[in-house]
């Protein structure tokens, strides 16, 4: 009755896990596991309370909408693209702002782009601001106490903008992770937006 790959889907469209839906639904978290896991149909009434929690019609949960669901949501799920497109900083500085911002705007009504999609802007936002100021500081410091650099044919910014690129392209790899096993990110990030 119900399709696993539906129930799967739509749950993580809305932005809620396994134990999010069970709160959320008043059914039971392991109602929910069997049914992802195509181990149970479930009955009418739990397709009726789940498509209602979801906000989808009954019918979407077991008719075929979508070719293929899950390989839909790989490709377009906007909060892990929102978290790759910050890599174009590699080739188009403030790219890790400019892009997923756009992506914010234009997904924004999805509810992992209001909680997750805000983080990862939000922290890329307050990554560019300081490590400018960084960047700014290091430079005139250095600058200021090696002599031999100021002859330098190599700007004293460009290897440190480098390293920001670097570290940058580490966090957001780390956040793809996360993304992944569907764990918290950016706890410590205050949302900016």
């Amino acid at each position: 009755m119900i399709s696993p790959e539906k129930l799967h889907y739509y749950r993580k469209r809305s932005g809620l896990t396994q134990e999010g839906l069970s709160e959320a639904s008043a059914i039971s978290i392991r109602t929910i596991q069997r049914i992802e896991k195509g181990l149970s149909a479930g009955s009418p009434h739990t397709l009726k309370v789940l498509s209602k929690v979801l906000e989808i019609p009954t019918d979407y949960l077991f008719k075929e909408e979508l070719e293929n669901p899950v390989l839909e949501e790989a490709r377009f799920h906007p909060v892990k693209l929102m978290n790759l497109s910050a890599l174009s900083m590699i080739i188009l500085p403030l790219g890790n702002i400019l892009l997923p911002l756009l992506i914010f705007l234009n997904k924004s009504e999805h509810k992992e782009v209001e909680t997750k999609g805000r983080k990862i802007l939000s922290f890329q936002i307050l990554y560019t601001l300081s490590t400018l100021v960084f960047i700014a500081v290091a430079s005139v410091i250095m600058l200021l106490l090696f002599e031999g650099l100021r002859g330098s044919q190599v700007p004293i910014f460009v290897p440190l903008y480098f390293l920001s690129v670097l570290i940058n392209i580490c966090i957001t790899m780390r956040v793809a992770v996360s993304l992944g096993e569907e764990r918290e990110i950016l706890m410590s990030i205050p949302n900016i937006l």
